[in-house]
């Protein structure tokens, strides 16, 4: 997957595992971000927490960052790239 056509299909594939987000960040830095929003996944205290997936601002997709261990989020307009994790 390149860039994903919508936010559905986004969601989709963080559901079902892994994935590498290549996104360019508010001062015009790239990330990369290791992302997942598979309930088997995500540490065992948030499995029980209803994930919002989008803010008030329905283009900020929130995941959880693997590497980093934490929730973070970015703007799906942002996206440069999206490949499965392996």
């Amino acid at each position: 997957m390149s860039k994903p056509e919508t936010i559905e299909e986004l969601l989709q594939s963080l559901k079902r595992g892994t994935v590498v987000v290549k996104f360019l960040k508010k001062d015009e830095s790239e990330r990369v971000m290791v992302a997942t929003l598979d309930p088997k996944l995500l540490p065992e205290r948030d499995v029980t927490i209803t994930q919002e997936y989008a803010s008030k601002n329905t283009n900020q997709i929130r995941v959880y960052d693997v590497e980093a261990e934490a929730w973070r989020s970015f703007l799906f307009d942002r996206i440069i790239s999206v490949t499965n994790a392996e």
